[in-house]
C-alpha cells in the first residue's frame, strides 16, 4: 500500500501509510496530535502492498457467497486494509477515519446497499465496489465480461475532488489480496518483506477430500457427502448445516470448490487442463484472458534453452523434438 495505494492516504504526507524500510520509517506523526506512532509492525504483513496477484470477479463472487456460514473467505481474501493503532483522525482527506483505510465493498456501487455504504464511508475511509459507484474495482459485475478498471477518476462523485485522479485506484492497482499467505514473522530487520514467512503448500487433507470427491463423481460414489464432509469442517462454528451443499454434484461443482479451497495454490491451470475445462471456463469467467485463450493452452511452451541442449529440433510434430503447437 505504501508504494502505489494512491496519495489519497498520506501521499508525501505519510498521514497514514509508510513503507518501513529501517528506524526512521517505523514510525508515522500524527497530522493532528503531532505524536509519533508505531507502524512498522502493523503494516508489516501487507509486504508490498497491492502489487500481487489480482483476484478474478469470480473467486470474489464464490468466496463471498458463502461468507455468511464458511469460514474461508475470512481467511482468504484481504478485503480491507487497516491502520496502525493511534493514527485514528490523522488522514486529511478522511478526517474520521478509525480503523479501515481501505474496503473492497462486495456488491454494485449503484445498489441501495452500495449507496447507503458509500454516503456512510463518506470521511471514514475509501470505499471501491464490484462493480459502479464512484471507483469500483471492475468493469461489470459479470465475471464473463469484468475487467478490471484502470481509468482515473478525475472528480470524485462523492467529494467533488480529485482525490481520486490517479490510475492508482483502478482495480488493475488496488484490489483485495489472497492473506493466506500474508507474513505472520515480524522481522525489524527486514520490515517490508517481499515473501512469505509461512511454509508453500504442497499437499494437504483437503485436497484428499477433493480428489475423493472427483473420483467418486466419476465412479458413482457419493460425491456430495464427501464434498460436505469438508464444509463441515470449513463452517463457522454452528453453521455446519447450512454450510451443506444441496443437489447433484458435477464437474462444476467440484472445481467450484476446489477454487473455493486451493485459490493462490498454484493447482489452477491444472486442473482446468487435465479436466480440459480450461477453455471454457476461462471465456465464462475470466475476462482478461477470454479473449486469447485456445486450446494451445492446454500445453505450456517448451523452454528455448531445451531445444538449445538438443541435436534434434524438428518443425515435424513427431519427429524428432518439436515445439508445441501455438509457440
Amino acid at each position: 500500500m505504501w508504494n502505489n495505494g494512491a496519495s489519497d492516504l498520506g501521499g508525501n504526507g505519510k498521514e497514514i501509510f509508510v513503507r518501513a524500510l529501517g528506524e526512521s520509517t517505523f514510525y508515522v506523526t500524527h497530522s493532528v496530535t503531532g505524536e509519533p506512532v508505531w507502524v512498522a509492525e502493523h503494516y508489516s504483513p501487507y509486504s508490498r502492498g497491492f502489487t500481487r496477484y489480482l483476484p478474478s470477479l469470480y473467486l470474489f463472487q464464490s468466496l463471498e457467497a458463502i461468507r455468511e456460514t464458511d469460514q474461508r473467505p475470512e481467511a482468504t481474501i484481504l478485503n480491507a486494509y487497516t491502520i496502525a493503532p493511534g493514527l485514528e483522525g490523522s488522514a486529511k482527506l478522511y478526517p474520521n477515519i478509525q480503523d479501515t483505510a481501505i474496503y473492497y465493498a462486495p456488491m454494485d456501487g449503484n445498489s441501495a446497499e452500495g449507496q447507503a455504504l458509500q454516503a456512510w464511508a463518506k470521511d471514514r475511509y475509501r470505499v471501491q465496489f464490484w462493480a459502479n459507484g464512484d471507483i469500483p474495482l471492475y468493469t461489470s459485475t459479470n465475471p464473463a465480461t469484468a475487467l478490471p478498471t484502470e481509468a482515473p477518476k478525475a472528480t470524485s462523485d462523492v467529494y467533488g475532488d480529485s482525490r481520486y485522479n490517479t490510475y492508482k485506484v483502478g482495480g488493475w492497482c488496488s484490489f483485495p489480496g489472497i492473506k493466506k499467505f500474508q507474513n505472520d514473522v515480524w522481522d525489524p530487520q527486514y520490515p517490508t518483506p517481499d515473501i512469505s514467512s509461512r511454509d508453500a503448500i504442497v499437499m494437504r487433507l483437503a485436497e484428499m477430500y477433493l480428489i475423493k470427491a472427483e473420483c467418486q463423481l466419476h465412479t458413482g460414489g457419493d460425491a456430495l457427502a464427501t464434498l460436505n464432509e469438508l464444509r463441515e469442517v470449513r463452517a463457522i462454528p454452528g453453521m455446519e448445516e447450512a454450510n451443506k451443499l444441496t443437489g447433484a454434484v458435477t464437474l462444476e461443482t467440484i472445481l467450484d470448490e476446489r477454487a473455493i479451497e486451493l485459490c493462490g495454490e498454484q493447482q489452477r491451470w491444472f486442473d482446468l487442463k487435465r479436466t480440459r475445462t480450461l477453455v471454457d471456463r476461462v471465456k465464462a469467467y475470466n475476462a482478461q484472458a477470454s479473449g486469447q485463450v485456445t486450446s494451445n493452452h492446454l500445453l505450456r511452451p517448451i523452454p528455448q534453452a531445451q531445444f538449445d541442449a538438443i541435436t534434434n529440433e524438428s518443425e515435424t510434430e513427431g519427429t524428432g523434438f518439436w515445439q508445441n503447437a501455438g509457440y
